[in-house]
């Protein structure tokens, strides 16, 4: 009986053990399964993560190539409306947008790349920079296209193309030479995917150095921008700078002749020395502007002429500039200081000259563009009714005496007055149209005159 109850007891044991090993087994399967699904499941979000990574690349890949045509593609101004949007000034270009930044994708940089934007450094006009262009467009007050937005800021900026909407972007630009700009840096939101944005920072330059800048120099400029955590990326490029007599005519087929009116200067001092020179000639007996007849007009204008001739004043054919590349021309002029004191000129800089003095004695003045040449046209009227025009070439030629009477037969001034006509009707008879007239009265309310250098 007992042997009995021990076996029962045995067997018992056993079903137990064996109802265990059932359950371990059971368990042990059922965790095996769980561990396998669990790797199953790392092995596809894993694919699924190089997947989105792969696809994260190639759209990076996509706005880094679309970037670099970008600007072999902008060859006008139409293209650039149409391509880009300009922004300028250094904070939160929106309020929405700033908001909606806090949420949206953060900028992420790695390895000093960045993997969620496509960015590069924008440097007008072609990697230089134009003194008298960054000086004059500080004020401009004219109409306002995309090209000009982004010439007018400081012409240094920054090209974004985010993948995702209101990234924002933290830059910085610095100058190796801070004497020229104080290194300066702000938050740029890039509100929509897919878009190329000019930012263009208004940068605080010297512009009392810039206008002493009489020789083409090498700046290095630091392009930079960062991520939350503090990553960075950035290029530092050579830029070059020209000289402040370097006057940016046409970029891209922007018209920017205006620009020339920044260097006619009525307010600089030695107008005044000039002036008192003229009515030493004893041909006008004050400067009376518009207040008498169109023959006074002329009076004066041959007073001024007559001084600069006395001055003795050279035609110096020095015009050509170094650089000019890629659709940049551009044109030596020489400030009305300079070609004053050195009484040398080349027809813009005589134009330049005689304009600056009529601006200040209250006679509307013109400069005329033709092909390879400048001349000054001037209205004889306050109406701007008749217009006369003047060869300012011929500053130092002589009167036309004859020989046998020894008198006067044509003062230079009545002959660079006929000369200025020919000029004028030669380049718009028929159906010429190779005549740009830049009405200084007109310009100057676009662009104010250069500041006068000083040591």
């Amino acid at each position: 009986m007992k042997t009995l109850k021990n076996f029962s007891c045995c067997l018992l044991l056993a079903v137990i053990s064996m109802m265990s090993f059932e359950s371990y087994a059971q368990g042990f399967l059922k965790g095996l399964k769980k561990d396998v699904d669990d790797i199953k499941n790392s092995i596809k979000q894993g694919q699924d993560a190089v997947q989105a990574t792969q696809a994260t690349f190639q759209e990076l890949k996509e706005l880094h190539d679309d970037l670099k045509s970008l600007k072999g593609s902008l060859k006008s101004n139409k293209d650039f409306d149409e391509k880009v949007k300009v922004s300028t000034g250094n904070n939160p270009n929106s309020k929405e947008a700033g908001m909606l930044a806090k949420t949206a994708e953060k900028l992420e940089i790695k390895d000093s790349k960045t993997v969620n934007l496509s960015w590069d450094y924008t440097a007008y006009f072609e990697d230089q920079l134009f003194p008298s262009s960054i000086i004059s467009m500080a004020s401009y007050q004219g109409p306002v296209s995309s090209e000009l937005a982004a010439i007018k800021s400081s012409a240094l900026g920054f090209i974004f193309n985010s993948l995702s909407a209101n990234m924002a972007v933290k830059w910085e630009i610095e100058c190796g030479d801070e004497r020229y700009f104080k290194k300066q840096s702000g938050t740029y939101i890039c509100e929509s995917p897919r878009q190329f944005y000019y930012f263009m920072p208004e940068l605080a330059w010297n512009y009392g150095l810039l206008a002493k800048q009489e020789v083409s120099t090498k700046l290095s400029i630091t392009f930079r921008v960062f991520d939350e955590k503090g990553n960075k990326e950035e290029k530092v490029v050579t830029i070059d700078l020209r000289s402040v007599n370097d006057c940016i005519l046409s970029y891209r087929g922007t018209n920017l002749l205006f620009l020339f009116a920044a260097y006619v200067n009525e307010e600089h001092p030695e107008i005044d020395k000039v002036l008192r020179e003229g009515l030493n000639t004893k041909i006008i007996n004050s400067y009376v502007g518009y207040q008498r007849d169109s023959e006074t007009v002329l009076l004066q204008v041959e007073a001024v002429w007559k001084a600069l001739h006395n001055r003795k004043f050279t035609y110096s054919n020095i015009a050509e500039t170094s650089g000019d590349n890629k659709g940049v021309f551009s044109q030596s002029v020489r400030s009305f200081d300079k070609a004053v004191k050195t009484s040398q000129a080349n027809c813009v800089d005589g134009t330049v000259v005689l304009a600056s003095i009529l601006k200040k004695i209250g006679i509307k003045p013109v400069m005329v563009l033709v092909p390879g040449h400048c001349f000054l046209g001037f209205y004889t009227d306050e109406e701007k009714n008749n217009i006369a025009f003047l060869e300012t070439t011929m500053l130092a030629s002589k009167d036309v005496i004859n020989p046998k009477t020894k008198k006067v037969e044509q003062t230079a001034f009545s002959a660079a007055l006929v000369k200025g006509k020919q000029q004028y009707q030669k380049h718009t008879q028929g159906n010429s149209n190779s005549v740009e007239i830049i009405d200084l009265e007109e310009a100057r309310r676009k662009v104010k005159p250069l500041p006068v250098a000083t040591n």
